[in-house]
């Protein structure tokens, strides 16, 4: 994983300029895009991009999407000395523990799986 590969204040430091880049970029194609397509009261795919971002939500969704990067993740992005968790949403935090068992339950499964596969190896 490229979280591995680089501590976190380099990747950030590599990462903000293009994320803003591109989010710039989006905001012009949505600013041109007004007149065709109406959705008021709902927040811009930018401005919610940016606040994915501002907020920490966005390392917390990339780890729901990769559950085998969860770990490096975690503790690279979301760990807080703590205080990662209470830094999440109530809606956030009431998903965790389903969230938590779904992956457990695939862990046991997979886990099963290869012992069938592969029986010597285990």
């Amino acid at each position: 994983m490229w979280l591995k590969r680089c501590v976190m204040g380099e990747f950030v430091t590599l990462y903000e300029p293009r994320m803003e880049q591109f989010l710039r970029a989006l905001e012009r194609v949505e600013i041109e895009m007004a007149s065709e397509v109406k959705q008021p009261g709902r927040p811009s795919l930018s401005a919610r991009m940016r606040d994915s971002w501002r907020t920490g939500r966005f390392w917390f969704d990339y780890a729901a999407r990769k559950s085998f990067d969860v770990d490096t993740i975690y503790w690279a992005a979301l760990h807080n000395d703590g205080a990662g968790v209470e830094l999440l949403d109530d809606k956030a935090r009431a998903e965790m523990e389903p969230f938590t068992q779904i992956k457990m339950e695939q862990l046991k499964t997979y886990k099963e799986e290869c012992t069938v596969r592969f029986p010597s190896e285990m």
